[in-house]
């Protein structure tokens, strides 16, 4: 069993401190008196007067723990002893330590000194009233001041006298000694009562009386372990309210105080105790806290994402206050309650930088996390709907970070109530980033649905161009005036036909009326400017002039019905060449403008929309993009076809002039009638003469065969020489309006022909002209 002697040195408050430390939380402190008393009480080891020597045997203020109880037991040093004699200074002020810090106040005496002055301690009971009232008289007249019980141990008691008596005694001698000390402003009415309670027991000497010793021992300790019995001593009103954990700073600062003859406001010391335990616990629990949470510090400043953090903000702040709660709750309420309170705040301000960095990384691996869900969500494999792709991310995100957020200030999942309760700040919002992401999410979708806008528009007018292609080149396949009643059609339905496909897949984007205007307007023009360019590449300056030719020589070398002409003299070429120039020019200025015959069918694109910055639309001109043949080309062309056309008519027109007249039709008869009988003997007589060398010598069989086999080629003969006569009489009548030509020039000659062997010759003229 330990034991500590208290003194003022550094040492005894270091021992002290450590002995508290040791009695756990719950502890009571007794006063005593008289060692060998609390010795056979509590089982402690204080020391005792031996037989061999009388004197002094406790000197000051000794302190040890009860053997089975957590009870402190402090034995003061004896107020008659012969070694502090006179000394009532440390008699007063050992009265005020031990009424500062204890419950129960032991006076022993003698039974054989009961009724006496000094004998029975009534100089020290004086002491202890007054200082009681120093102490305890100043508290607020609205509250009862703090109790002491005064329990009397009257020792040796062997006599007859009833202990009643002596309690009877002891209670007058106690109200003289009250009614004589000096009381406080408003104390002076005060009774003993008031402050104290006090109770009376017997021992029976310990020496001629052991067995009855040992009895009252045994009796009297239960007073103080069973707490069942009305008689217990340690009852509530009696505690200090100071906590084992506070026990030897609080005995410090009043010991303290006791020795520099300050003045002692217990109350006062009990607060500043109180706060300065409060302080200290909730220092500790602040520096634990600030452990626990150091880790997740490091991570939200290297912008990770905590997973759970809420939760273990949560624990980290509730084991903190637990901690503070576990330990400063025995102390003065309302101090405990300032303090805890402070220590809330301050583990909330701590928990601040937290949560906003928390939430600062969430928004920011949000929307990182959104952003690579659209580009996944386009890259990836198949067809896809941008709307619903954009829509899901942006739901699926913003509720992720409300949860994730909630989590983070203590709340649920979305959808259930919320318990301003359950915050671990009422004052923390997610809110602000909650909308600052929405915020920073908008650019992104809307540069989303531009994007994607752009590629279904670039989808759409590949598409489109691939439709017109073949309507547009089966309307140029044959040049006619009515090629823009065929190609402006078919560009209307497929331009309504992608409109819709438009209009379908962009639907679950929800754009404004003005970004459809625009995208509509953007599709419409690429449509437009897709047809005129394909327009222009089929009519390109080769490609139109065969449609020119083909389409003049059609009008110029076929009558109405598609049959061939015939150049006569009963033509009249020149009407004829100029109707068909007239067509072919038309079907020229036809192709130079895309323009349908009746104004009120015709396409009109309509105007951008004012939203449309971009220069390049507010200054295309629709008016100016029909014109498929611009002035320079339109005239190049013109004049090309001219100058070819005309090369055609006097081409027409000189096989007409090379026409022979009429009164040539005699001589032409004669001369062919000529040919016609010289070709045949020149041809037979040959033949006679191989007939009949086969005859002779047998080998007309094989001839025949021969002749048959070859009779097929022999039937184009006729044909040879019908075009080779056809070609001489060409050449003839060639000849023949050459001399007529010059007959007409020269006036009339003697003309003589003459057939002489395979040549004409003519005699007459100027010179000698053979054929």
């Amino acid at each position: 069993m330990s034991s500590l002697y208290l003194a003022p040195s550094q040492r005894a408050k270091v021992c002290l401190k450590n002995f508290i430390s040791r009695l756990g939380l719950r502890h009571r402190l007794i006063a005593a008196h008289k060692g060998t008393l609390l010795n056979s009480l509590f089982g402690t080891t204080f020391n005792v007067m031996k037989d061999e020597h009388r004197g002094q045997t406790t000197r000051g203020l000794c302190m040890s723990r009860a053997k089975e109880a957590p009870i402190i037991i402090m034995d003061v040093e004896g107020a008659d002893s012969r070694e502090r004699g006179e000394d009532l200074d440390f008699q007063r002020k050992a009265a005020l330590f031990s009424l500062a810090s204890t419950e129960v106040l032991i006076v022993n005496l003698w039974e054989k000194q009961v009724g006496l002055h000094e004998g029975a301690n009534m100089v020290l009971l004086k002491d202890v009233f007054e200082v009681n009232l120093s102490l305890f008289g100043f508290t607020r007249h609205d509250l009862p001041p703090p109790r002491t019980l005064l329990l009397f141990v009257i020792r040796d008691h062997d006599s007859a006298t009833p202990l009643s008596n002596i309690q009877e005694i002891l209670m007058a001698d106690l109200g003289k000694i009250w009614g004589s000390i000096n009381k406080p402003e408003g104390r002076a009415q005060s009774r003993l009562d008031d402050y104290f309670d006090v109770t009376f027991v017997s021992m029976a000497n310990k020496i001629f009386s052991t067995a009855q010793f040992e009895a009252d021992i045994v009796q009297f300790h239960g007073r103080f372990a069973d707490r069942a019995r009305e008689d217990y001593v340690f009852k509530p009103e009696y505690h200090r309210r100071i906590p084992a954990d506070g026990m030897a700073h609080y005995m410090e600062d009043i010991w303290n105080l006791i020795q520099n003859d300050k003045d002692i406001n217990l109350p006062t010391q009990q607060e500043l105790l109180s706060q300065f335990q409060c302080d200290k616990i909730a220092a500790e629990a602040l520096e634990e806290f600030k452990i626990q949470s150091e880790p997740s510090q490091r991570l939200i400043a290297g912008g990770h994402v905590v997973e759970e953090l809420g939760r273990k903000m949560r624990m980290w702040k509730d084991t903190a206050i637990a901690h503070f709660d576990a330990s400063a709750s025995r102390y003065q309420q309302s101090i405990y309650s300032n303090t805890r309170n402070g220590l809330v705040a301050q583990l909330n301000i701590s928990l601040r930088p937290l949560f906003s960095g928390q939430l600062n990384n969430l928004r920011i691996h949000t929307l990182a996390q959104f952003v690579q869900a659209l580009q996944d969500g386009v890259h990836g494999q198949g067809v896809y709907d941008g709307g619903a792709l954009l829509a899901e991310a942006q739901q699926l995100h913003e509720s992720s970070f409300e949860s994730k957020a909630r989590e983070c200030i203590g709340l649920g999942p979305l959808g259930e109530m919320e318990e301003v309760d359950r915050l671990i700040d009422p004052e923390w919002s997610y809110e602000l980033e909650r909308d600052r992401l929405k915020d920073e999410m908008g650019p992104v979708a809307v540069q989303f649905k531009k994007d994607e806008t752009k590629k279904l528009l670039d989808t759409i007018s590949a598409g489109f161009m691939r439709q017109i292609t073949a309507p547009v080149l089966e309307a140029l396949l044959e040049p006619t005036l009515d090629v823009w009643e065929l190609v402006l059609p078919a560009f209307r339905e497929r331009l309504a036909t992608c409109e819709e496909t438009y209009r379908t897949r962009i639907r679950n984007f929800h754009n404004t009326d003005i970004d459809n205007d625009e995208a509509l307007y953007t599709l419409q023009k690429r449509a437009w400017l897709t047809l005129t360019s394909k327009i222009k590449e089929e009519t390109s300056d080769d490609a139109l002039e065969q449609k020119l030719w083909a389409y003049f020589e059609k009008n110029f070398e076929y009558d109405d019905v598609g049959v061939p002409r015939t150049w006569t003299s009963t033509y009249d070429l020149g009407v004829t060449f100029v109707d068909a120039k007239d067509k072919t020019l038309k079907l020229l200025k036809t192709y130079s403008k895309v323009q349908r015959h009746d104004p009120s069918q015709e396409y009109t694109l309509r105007p951008p929309p004012i939203t449309l910055t971009d220069p390049e639309d507010q200054d295309f001109d629709f008016t100016t993009s029909k014109i498929i043949i611009r002035g320079d080309r339109f005239l190049a062309l013109q004049t090309e076809f001219s100058k070819n056309s005309k090369a055609v008519y006097f081409e027409a027109k000189q096989i007409i002039d090379e026409q022979y007249p009429q009164w040539t039709s005699a001589p032409t008869t004669a001369i062919t009638y000529g040919l016609s009988r010289m070709v045949p003997l020149q041809v037979a007589a040959p033949l006679f003469a191989v007939c009949y060398a086969a005859d002779r010598l047998g080998v007309s069989g094989p001839l025949k065969r021969a002749m048959r086999e070859g009779s097929a080629r022999l039937q184009a003969v006729p044909r040879i020489i019908y075009d080779g006569v056809v070609f001489q009489i060409s050449e003839l009548m060639a000849l023949i309006r050459r001399l007529i030509s010059k007959v007409r020039n020269t006036g009339s000659v003697a003309l003589e022909m003459r057939v002489l062997g395979g040549g004409l010759r003519f005699h007459g003229l100027p010179h000698r002209v053979e054929a």
